[in-house]
């Protein structure tokens, strides 16, 4: 309704990525310049010359964390959890052609759907599969969820190393692990 008045001249927003990309598209037909501070999804400013973003986006971060999984922890493998929504998949995307770049298995890969499933009883295995390993886990997906993870693979006595990416450097994220 907005874009149809043709007053906005520059959106600020929106937070997640797939709330990005279903508006740009609208922001795109509309010609209105909008920016995100927090959506990572490249699909968020691909084929859009409307939709910009201030921060690195999910193949930055994904390039980043698998080089340091291979060069700094010198490990050879890891393990992917992920969001299938856009944020996460994409991320789990990247990292899995990364991690094929530079030697890194894949032990373990597992998805959820937040929308279509429930996730505590999937949560429960991946968190009885994931603390049996060793290897550096990815979490691909959206605070709430990877602080409950990680507190439930800590509960069964796994003591790898959990890696984020941006959704897990905030504050929210660091409250959520309090909780615990």
């Amino acid at each position: 309704k907005i874009a149809g008045e043709k007053k906005a001249l520059l959106v600020i927003g929106h937070d997640y990525s797939s709330a990005c990309i279903a508006a740009g598209e609208i922001y795109r037909q509309n010609e209105i310049c909008a920016m995100t501070a927090s959506a990572t999804a490249e699909a968020v400013t691909a084929d859009n010359e409307w939709y910009f973003r201030i921060i690195p986006g999910n193949m930055s971060q994904v390039n980043f964390i698998a080089n340091y999984i291979r060069k700094s922890l010198k490990q050879t493998s890891a393990s992917l959890i992920y969001d299938k929504d856009s944020y996460g998949s994409s991320l789990a995307e990247y990292f899995e052609t990364m991690a094929k770049k530079l030697g890194i298995d894949i032990k373990g890969k597992w998805g959820f759907d937040l929308s279509a499933e429930s996730t505590d009883a999937l949560f429960r295995k991946i968190a009885d599969q994931t603390a049996a390993g060793t290897e550096p886990v990815f979490l691909a997906m959206h605070f709430p969820e990877a602080a409950n993870l990680i507190q439930m693979v800590r509960d069964r006595g796994g003591k790898q190393m959990m890696i984020g990416p941006d959704a897990l450097s905030t504050g929210f994220f660091i409250e959520a692990l309090k909780k615990f």
